[in-house]
């Protein structure tokens, strides 16, 4: 299995190839593991694959900045893949995986921070994977913000539902304390817009 190259933001070409590329492991991983062929060395691999997409997510793409729709597709893509991944991981019958997904899978309160004009009422409701925090005060995100009024959403993941949980993977920022989940309507607890100073 081949290491991730770490790419430097805005090299948005290859941050999309290796984006994608680790994605096609770990959907190749999930037929293994189906097929109950788990290799040690073959999940170690990928773990160190997935830490360095991580790292491209943490530490190369901009918070309050929309990612170019290329980079968008292959993030999705790639969260859409880890979580079938996890869950794959969930199901099996090797203890070593199924810690692995009890570590990576996160339920409870979350918060997401927005910069917003001071018309906007509502967050995009959809299917993309962002990030939230696991803190409800995050000054290193407000710092990040350039607007005049923030958003701050909270949300309550339960259920069925799981975040992934980035801190599993040591790639969280600072204080951050990162989740990466969809922003879904129904999960949403509260919402509030406040003038920054």
């Amino acid at each position: 299995m081949n290491k991730v190259e770490i790419p430097v933001w805005p090299d948005s070409e290859n941050i999309s190839k290796e984006t994608n590329r680790v994605s096609c492991q770990l959907k190749k991983q999930i037929g293994k593991i189906k097929q109950k062929e788990f290799y040690q060395e073959d999940f170690e691999n990928i773990i160190e694959n997935i830490k360095d997409i991580l790292k491209i997510w943490t530490g190369e793409t901009y918070i309050g900045k929309r990612k170019e729709k290329k980079v968008e597709k292959h993030f999705q893509l790639f969260f859409e893949s880890l979580y079938d991944f996890i869950s794959t991981c969930k199901k099996s019958d090797f203890t070593l995986l199924q810690e692995f997904a009890d570590e990576s899978l996160y339920q409870g309160r979350i918060y997401r921070y927005i910069g917003i004009l001071k018309d906007v009422k509502e967050p995009e409701y959809n299917n993309i994977y962002v990030s939230w925090s696991k803190n409800l005060q995050n000054t290193y995100i407000e710092s990040k913000l350039s607007s005049d009024y923030v958003m701050i959403i909270t949300c309550d993941i339960c259920d069925s539902y799981y975040g992934i949980d980035i801190e599993a993977f040591d790639e969280s920022r600072g204080e951050e304390r990162e989740v990466v989940f969809p922003t879904i309507k129904e999960l949403i607890i509260d919402k509030k817009i406040i003038k920054r100073d």
